[in-house]
């Protein structure tokens, strides 16, 4: 749910959430909270809807990039005092970035069943 929330390029113009379709979707969905202080340190603070403490600040945003088919983010973690990294993009590029002993035992099979279905698959991964 975090790196939903966490790892993408919206922001809001004159009250109206814009970015990628898929990631105002997605944002939507989780149902968290875009606040966007535009102090110059932190780029947006999210956090689900009613929280009081737990929120994730976002302080860095590598967009989105055909060649490198990612895009990822560096935010605090204020509930457990941590950085984290979110990174998203194509399951090909994100499996070959990651500890291959972290993926799921079917990673390839499912990624299969539904590119194809049809389905656009996007992968989330963190650290």
């Amino acid at each position: 749910m975090e790196a939903l929330a966490t790892c993408h390029g919206i922001t809001y113009v004159n009250g109206i959430l814009i970015g990628d379709p898929l990631d105002v979707k997605m944002f939507q969905e989780v149902d968290w909270v875009l606040d966007e202080p535009n102090d110059g340190v932190v780029l947006a603070n999210v956090f689900p809807k009613g929280s009081e403490s737990y929120k994730n600040v976002l302080l860095r945003r590598f967009d989105f990039t055909s060649a490198l088919q990612r895009m990822s983010v560096i935010a605090l973690n204020t509930l457990a005092n941590t950085f984290h990294s979110f990174v998203k993009g194509s399951p090909e590029k994100i499996m070959e970035l990651s500890d291959k002993s972290s993926l799921p035992d079917d990673f390839e099979d499912v990624l299969e069943l539904y590119t194809l279905e049809g389905y656009r698959v996007i992968a989330l991964a963190q650290k």
